[in-house]
This record gives structure tokens, sequence and C-alpha cells, in this order.
């Protein structure tokens, strides 16, 4: 999928690990594009295989506490969505 798409679909895996990627509290609005982009996520086991995060335009990652080094697959999404909607100012208030 990501193959096909990368030319036209920026794609950020969320990684745990790594030198190369953007921080979440260092995105700033507009950083995101505002259409065509979409987030991998891997699996608590084995995270990202190494072919699709090899497609991905970007890397991202949640920086965390010393000591701490995962979370599990949904907390991690709904932190970075919610981060990125945050930023983006897409998010509403709840009633």
């Amino acid at each position: 999928f990501l193959g096909k798409w990368r030319h036209s679909l920026t794609s950020y895996a969320a990684v745990v690990q790594s030198e190369d990627c953007l921080v979440l509290d260092q995105i700033r609005s507009g950083d995101i594009p505002s259409k065509g982009w979409c987030c991998v996520m891997g699996n608590e086991g084995n995270g990202i295989s190494d072919d699709v995060l090899k497609n991905c335009t970007k890397k991202l990652k949640i920086r965390m506490i010393d000591g701490v080094d995962s979370l599990s697959v949904p907390i991690a999404c709904g932190i970075l969505l919610h981060g990125l909607a945050e930023r983006e100012g897409n998010h509403r208030e709840c009633s």
C-alpha cells in the first residue's frame, strides 16, 4: 500500500527508538499536511516491519520519561492523533 502511494501520500511511522525522527511535542501548526497523510502504527510485540518502515516518508515519536520505552498501540495512537489535531486546531471540546 505505502509503496504505491508513497509519492502522493505523506506517511508517518510511529517509532520508539530513532534518532532521525520528528518528536510530537516539537511539531508546530503547519508541519503536518492538512490532507493526504497517514500514521502507521506497529504491533506491541514487533513494531513496524522494516519493509513498511522504509516506505514511510517520515518517522514520528512520542517523548517519554526515562525508564519508559513503550506504550500500548491504542494509547500511543490516541496520544499521536490528539496531539496532531491539537497542533492543527482540529480538536473540539466535549460538552
